[in-house]
C-alpha cells in the first residue's frame, strides 16, 4: 500500500515537469487559493451564523457575492484595456483576502454586514475568476487543457483536504480549552488566509507572457450554439444558487460547530480527490453528459437518504455522497465552456474574455434567482426546505444532463477522442 502511494506521488510530480513554467505558476496559485478558500467561503458563513443564526442572512451574503461578481467582471474588463491579467489577478487575490479580515474585525452586526461585504467579496472575486479563467484559457493549449484542468482540480482538492480540518479545529480549540477566544481565532485565520492569497497572486504576477490589450468586453452577436451554452449555464447557476445554503445548514443544524464542519469538508475533499482522479483517467469529450449524469444520480441518492433519515447519520451520508462527485460538475462544466469558447468565431484575449464574462453574467443571474427561490421557500417553511429542498433541484440537474449532451454535440472536438482527461 505504501509503495503504491509513493509511486502515485512520483508519477504526479513527474507530470508536473511536463507543464510549462506559466502553467506551474498558475497551478501553485490554485493550491494556495485552495488553502485559503475555506476562510473565504465556509467559515465566513459560519461566522455570520454565529452572529445571526439566520439562514436568510447567509443567502443575502451569497446574493451580494454573485451580484458583485458581475460588477467585478465589468471593472476587470475595463482594467484589461490598460493592465495585464496577471496584475489584475494579483489585485483580485489581495482584495478577496481582505474581505474576511474586514468581516471579523468590523464589529458590526451580521445583518448590517451581509450584503455590503458579500458585494465586496463578489467584486474582488470578479477580478480573481475573470483573470483565472482567462489565464487558464490562454496559458493552456487545446490539446492538454483537460489534463491541466483535472490536475488543477486534484491539487486544489488536495489543499482543500488539509485546510478545513486545521481551520475548523483551530476555531473551536480555544473555546474548548479556554486558551483563546473564538473571535481571536477567526481574526488570526482571516489574516493567514489573506497572506496565502497574496502569495498566490504574486506567483501569477511573475508570468512573463505578453497579453494583448482588451478591446471590448460585451458580445455583439451570439451564435445558436452559444445561446444553448448560455441556457446550460443559467440552469447550472440556478441549481447552484438554490443549493448554496442548504448543505451548510445541514452541517450546522445536525453536526454542530466549526470543528465538525472542518472534518466533513476535509473528508468530502478526500472523496472528491479520489473521484476526479478515477474519472479523469478515462473521460473524453463525449463523456461530459455521462459525468454530469453520474453526479446527478449519486447526489440524488444522498439527498433522498438525508430526507428519509433526517438525522446526523443522514447528514454524514449526504455529504459523503456529495463529496464523492463534488468535482465532477465543476471539471466537466469548465471543460465544456472552454471548448465552446474555442469554437466560437474570433481570436485573442478580447474574444475569450467577452465569452467568459458573458457566461459569468448568465451563471450569476441564475444563482441570484436560485437564492431568491431558496429564501422564498425557506420563509414559507424552514423545516421543509432543510429536509426536502435539495430534492427539488434534482429536476434541474436532469435538465443539465440533457443540455450538456446537446452542447457537446454542437461543439465537435477533433482531438479529445484521442486525449484522456487527466493522466
Amino acid at each position: 500500500m505504501f509503495s503504491r502511494l509513493i509511486a502515485f506521488v512520483r508519477k504526479e510530480l513527474a507530470y508536473l515537469n511536463e507543464l510549462s513554467a506559466d502553467e506551474r505558476k498558475l497551478l501553485s496559485a490554485s493550491v494556495l487559493f485552495g488553502l485559503a478558500q475555506p476562510m473565504i467561503n465556509v467559515f465566513s458563513n459560519t461566522y455570520l451564523w454565529r452572529q445571526s443564526g439566520n439562514a436568510v442572512v447567509l443567502a443575502v451574503f451569497s446574493i451580494g457575492f454573485y451580484a458583485g461578481l458581475c460588477v467585478g467582471f465589468i471593472l476587470n474588463g475595463l482594467g484589461l484595456r490598460r493592465f495585464k491579467p496577471t496584475t489584475l489577478f494579483f489585485l483580485g487575490c489581495v482584495l478577496q483576502g481582505a474581505v474576511p479580515v474586514l468581516l471579523v474585525y468590523a464589529g458590526a452586526s451580521a445583518d448590517e454586514l451581509a450584503l455590503p461585504l458579500g458585494l465586496m467579496l463578489g467584486v474582488s472575486g470578479g477580478f480573481f475568476w475573470g483573470n483565472r479563467n482567462l489565464l487558464t484559457s490562454t496559458v493552456t493549449s487545446d490539446t492538454d487543457r483537460f489534463k491541466y484542468i483535472s490536475l488543477d482540480t486534484a491539487f486544489g482538492l488536495g489543499a482543500a483536504i488539509v485546510s478545513p480540518l486545521i481551520i475548523g479545529w483551530f476555531l473551536v480549540f480555544g473555546e474548548k480549552t479556554g486558551l483563546y477566544a473564538t473571535q481571536s481565532a477567526y481574526e488570526v485565520t482571516a489574516v493567514f488566509g489573506f497572506l496565502l492569497l497574496a502569495l498566490g497572486g504574486y506567483s501569477v504576477a511573475r508570468i512573463k507572457r505578453k497579453f494583448e490589450k482588451l478591446k471590448g468586453i460585451f458580445l455583439d452577436k451570439r451564435s445558436s450554439a452559444w445561446q444553448k451554452m448560455r441556457l446550460l449555464d443559467f440552469v447550472n447557476g440556478f441549481t447552484d444558487g438554490f443549493e448554496r445554503v442548504i448543505p451548510l445548514l445541514i452541517l450546522l443544524l445536525f453536526l454542530g460547530k466549526e470543528d465538525s464542519i472542518g472534518v466533513v469538508q476535509s473528508a468530502a475533499s478526500i472523496l472528491s480527490f479520489l473521484g476526479i482522479y478515477a474519472i479523469g483517467k478515462k473521460a473524453k469529450h463525449k463523456d461530459h453528459a455521462r459525468i454530469i449524469g453520474l453526479w446527478t444520480v449519486v447526489t440524488s441518492v444522498g439527498k433522498a437518504i438525508f430526507a428519509i433519515l433526517y438525522s446526523s447519520a443522514g447528514a454524514l451520508i449526504f455529504h459523503g455522497f456529495n463529496g464523492l462527485v463534488l468535482s465532477f460538475r465543476s471539471a466537466s462544466m469548465s471543460a465544456v465552456m472552454f471548448e465552446a469558447v474555442d469554437r466560437e468565431p474570433g481570436t485573442g484575449v478580447s474574444k475569450r474574455y467577452r465569452y467568459i464574462m458573458d457566461r459569468e453574467f448568465v451563471l450569476d443571474i441564475g444563482r441570484v434567482l436560485g437564492l431568491l427561490a431558496f429564501i422564498g421557500l425557506f420563509t414559507y417553511s424552514a423545516s421543509f426546505t432543510v429536509r426536502y429542498g435539495l430534492l427539488l433541484s434534482i429536476g434541474t440537474q436532469l435538465l443539465m444532463v440533457i443540455l450538456v449532451k446537446v452542447v457537446t454535440k454542437l461543439v465537435p472536438h477533433e482531438d479529445m477522442s484521442e486525449v484522456e482527461m487527466g493522466r
